[in-house]
């Protein structure tokens, strides 16, 4: 289903429910709080509409996660700042592991690290780790470290 049928048929709704409370003889105050909560939850549903449809979030990946794929966009001479996409497995959720896209400001640093976790093609672990403020200059900050996925052992066979 598309966004702009989602965000129709919510529109459709909260107009219907809207057109009621018009009608209805309560006070033109409780009229009013219909129509703003109405509004709010309209709003709150529109920008709730990229999690929705997979598009990465720009927040911190999960304390622990398998990096499945990444995709680095460089800044450029035009005023572009670039940035860091990683597809992940949440390590750390308990549950059906689901890949989530999430979107880095793009840095140098990581750029090296990723490049040179993901050479030899291996599965890799991702941890973010805190940096002290005497490291990170004057705020306390966090950083991501790659090390290979550990290998899992099939069980002896009898």
């Amino acid at each position: 289903m598309s966004a702009l049928v989602l965000t129709l048929g919510v529109a459709a709704v909260t107009l219907f429910l809207l057109l009621l409370s018009l009608r209805t003889p309560h006070h033109w105050g409780v009229k009013a709080a219909v129509i703003v909560v109405c509004s709010v939850l309209y709003a709150a549903f529109w920008h709730a509409l990229p999690r929705l449809e997979g598009w990465p979030l720009a927040a911190p990946p999960p304390r622990e996660f398998e990096l499945i794929k990444q995709f680095i966009v460089q800044p450029d001479k035009r005023g572009g700042d670039g940035a860091v996409y990683l597809w992940v497995l949440d390590l750390t959720a308990d549950g059906a592991r689901v890949p989530r896209a999430y979107q880095l400001p793009y840095s140098a640093e990581l750029h090296e690290e990723i490049i040179a976790a993901t050479a030899d093609g291996k599965p890799q672990k991702g941890v973010r780790v805190k940096v002290s403020a005497a490291d990170a200059g004057a705020t306390p900050s966090e950083r991501i470290e790659f090390q290979p996925m550990p290998t899992t052992r099939l069980p002896p066979k009898d």
